[in-house]
């Protein structure tokens, strides 16, 4: 059975490396912290990727392991997403579900994994974003390398990590609608080629 979430996954991958790499979690992160003692989070991946050959979310639980508290799996998801959705932002909690049920809807194979900032919104990679930018907005980041941004979708300039090209404010559930839910459709659909 498939992890559905981020701890299931990292329980996983954690159980899996000494098969899969031929080292347990404890040996990968002595050797991280050895290889790379000053680095963040983000050098210590970067090694482990290219070092090590490792993909991206076995390098980050090792990396986040090694970091301990200020690991990438440090904290549980559901205290990341109020956390984001708290004080002045908490009447967009339904602009968030409302796009998190239809993420969903889109297959098995989404997984929505909270972060600090931001959830985001994958199957084998990242094709989307959902984040509370301000008290009154909701940016929905996605991946459409081919999209002409138009009045409702926008350029992602800084917006969003690597990959995201495009976002959608949205500042109520209503504004969820059938133009925005075929924008994260495209999206889902680009990741299969």
């Amino acid at each position: 059975m498939m992890p559905q979430g981020p701890e299931e996954m990292r329980q996983a991958i954690v159980r899996n490396l000494p098969e899969k790499t031929g080292r347990g979690l404890e040996e990968w992160v002595r050797m991280v912290k050895a290889a790379v003692p000053e680095g963040g989070m983000n050098e210590k991946v970067a090694w482990l990727r290219s070092e090590h050959d490792l993909g991206m979310g076995t390098a980050r639980v090792i990396a986040s392991a090694a970091e301990g508290e200020k690991g990438y799996f440090s904290e549980l998801p559901g205290k990341l997403l109020s956390d984001q959705y708290a004080g002045a932002k908490a009447g967009l909690m339904p602009v968030y579900r409302k796009l998190a049920q239809a993420a969903k809807e889109l297959g098995r194979d989404v997984s929505l994994d909270p972060r600090k900032t931001y959830v985001s919104v994958s199957r084998d990679k990242q094709f989307a974003v959902i984040q509370a930018s301000t008290a009154g907005r909701v940016d929905l980041g996605l991946a459409l390398a081919d999209a002409r941004p138009g009045e409702r979708l926008l350029a992602a300039g800084s917006f969003g990590p690597e990959g995201i090209t495009c976002r959608v404010a949205l500042s109520s559930a209503d504004e969820v609608d059938v133009e925005v839910i075929g924008w994260l459709r495209a999206a889902y659909e680009a990741t299969k080629e």
